[in-house]
């Protein structure tokens, strides 16, 4: 019976490396498949990555690159050009709206600007205008009153003296012509 026992152990141990053998190939499957598994679901994630990424930079990239564009032309005195994105409802769309505030506030300031030169041009003829006239008028009353004592002194009147208010700049030939004629 000993033998009996023998075989039966030797059965036994004989089953056991089997089951090893067997347990063995499954850890191994399972480890490469675990290993396949997580490369294949890192490929995936890399993949779904640079997707992500392509799409930002097509959807917010681009549109960054375009405000600043346009942000460029606005503060090189450009405000004819139009604010793009606008329209969107996100972050880009409310950087536009602030641009589309700073373009019509550039807007109104280059009136603002445009206004205050135009009425200092005006401003400028306006006092050219007046000075002109004031030298006229300095003109028409040194004639008025030299003519008046020239024709005086034709008309052999040495007693006339020109009494009128002259300009300064005149009023030494005004002396010098009443001296000369009481002499």
């Amino acid at each position: 019976s000993m033998d009996a026992i023998r075989v039966s152990h030797a059965e036994f141990e004989e089953a056991e490396r089997k089951l090893l053998v067997i347990r063995y190939a499954a850890k191994e499957s399972a480890m490469w498949m675990s290993i396949t598994a997580l490369l294949i679901g890192s490929a995936v994630m890399i993949l779904f990555s640079i997707a992500i990424g392509w799409f930002m930079n097509r959807s917010i990239g681009h549109a960054i690159v375009d405000m600043t564009g346009t942000m460029t032309a606005l503060a090189d005195g450009n405000s004819e050009i139009e604010v793009p994105h606008i329209d969107r409802k996100d972050e880009v769309g409310s950087m536009a709206a602030a641009v589309q505030v700073f373009k019509e506030n550039a807007m109104r300031n280059g009136e603002t600007v445009r206004e205050q030169e135009a009425n200092k041009a005006q401003s400028e003829v306006e006092r050219q205008r007046a000075q002109e006239e004031a030298i006229q008028s300095e003109r028409k009353t040194v004639l008025e009153s030299f003519g008046t004592a020239l024709s005086n002194i034709a008309a052999k009147n040495l007693e006339y003296r020109i009494m009128d208010q002259v300009p300064s700049a005149y009023e030494e030939l005004k002396e010098n012509f009443n001296s000369a004629i009481e002499n």
